[in-house]
């Protein structure tokens, strides 16, 4: 299901970001573009 790799991606940038990854890295490091992840910090930030 997309929403299943929607959430897990959005586990890795929580992970990511949690080890001191800076947005760009998280980006190059996953496959995403930047805004991808941008979007993804956003709805974690919510806690969605």
């Amino acid at each position: 299901m997309i929403e299943d790799k929607v959430s897990f991606r959005r586990k890795q940038v929580k992970k990511l970001l949690q080890e001191g990854y800076k947005q760009k890295e998280i980006a190059q490091k996953l496959g995403s573009s930047l805004s991808t992840v941008e979007k993804d910090i956003r709805v974690i930030q919510r806690g969605e």
